[in-house]
């Protein structure tokens, strides 16, 4: 299956979200959190009316911090922690004890191979943009075998995942992809079209009359 990138993975639609967490808010004894939840009607407000009052950042804090405990795999994982980043901001101190801890315990159960999947994970519990890929996956392979094959495979999907193409090409030769890389073998040849497209368009160095007739 293919994954997104960092930027995409973040977009969180509102009716979805709301949604989601109606089914916290029904069973809720508390009338303040329920009047701030349902008078939002849309993300922003939805998310200054959970940050603004420290009882209904408690309790969807608990919530989804009790989903993302009891999360099946890591794909879901990452979709609570992506919905707590986003109703509860970077300035929740549980949150981002909570995300510290996670990411103590994900590198722990790191096992001969850094995959994509804990890598999806990972990037939303840290300082996350596209020059620190490298450092993210460091991280991961710090107690592994760094050079297998294997590994070799799951870093290129890491890149290929956040568009780093070039270091993707570097790692695996085209001809020998495979598996869930093919999904990404789209994504590769609009790259290798625009960087076709782009050298036509490179301007040419002036030549003087005289080299040109030497």
């Amino acid at each position: 299956m293919k994954r997104l990138d960092y930027k995409t993975s973040r977009k969180v639609e509102f009716k979805p979200l709301y949604d989601f967490l109606s089914m916290f808010v029904e069973n809720c004894q508390n009338d303040k959190i329920k009047s701030l939840f349902y008078v939002s009607e849309s993300l922003e407000q939805l998310q200054l009316n959970i940050q603004d009052d420290n009882q209904a950042s408690n309790f969807f804090f608990r919530k989804l911090k009790q989903c993302a405990d009891f999360a099946d795999h890591y794909i879901e994982l990452e979709k609570f922690i992506i919905y707590m980043d986003v109703l509860l901001g970077t300035h929740y101190k549980p949150l981002q004890l909570y995300k510290k801890n996670l990411l103590n315990i994900i590198l722990n159960h790191i096992d001969e191979y850094f995959t994509s999947d804990e890598y999806c994970v990972i990037r939303h519990l840290v300082s996350f943009n596209n020059e620190q890929i490298d450092d993210i996956i460091a991280l991961g392979q710090q107690r592994i075998e760094k050079n297998n094959k294997a590994n070799q495979f799951f870093t290129c999907e890491i890149y290929l995942i956040e568009g780093q193409y070039k270091k993707a090409l570097s790692l695996v030769e085209e001809s020998k992809w495979n598996g869930i890389l093919l999904d990404y073998k789209a994504d590769l040849l609009h790259y290798k079209r625009q960087l076709k497209w782009q050298s036509l368009w490179q301007t040419t160095p002036k030549v003087t009359y005289q080299q040109r007739y030497a």
